[in-house]
């Protein structure tokens, strides 16, 4: 899920922290979505440095950029299958 959200969390964060003036709401909320985004940046490294900068690539055009698995496989010319069997290795690399 949130990965889902990444990209409409850090516009909503940067809007946020670019305002002058903050209510309490407005610093829980970025309090918040500072966390999330920490969280989904910290799995993508810790992707990249247990199996390498291609996992991190290919997991982030999966569940950042919502790609299909047939999209991905296309781009890296490999067999969808041997893709979708990567994708479930580097699920269990992510999310273990």
């Amino acid at each position: 899920m949130s990965c889902q959200l990444y990209r409409s969390e850090i516009a909503e964060y940067e809007e946020l922290k670019s305002r002058k003036t903050l209510t309490a709401m407005d610093a829980q909320t970025i309090a918040i979505l500072q966390k999330d985004i920490e969280n989904v940046n910290s799995v993508f490294t810790q992707l990249k440095e247990t199996c390498g900068t291609a996992s991190a690539v290919i997991m982030w055009m999966y569940y950042m950029e919502g790609k299909t698995q047939k999209e991905i496989a296309d781009y890296f010319k490999i067999p969808k299958i041997q893709l979708s069997k990567t994708i479930n290795q580097y699920e269990h690399a992510m999310f273990d």
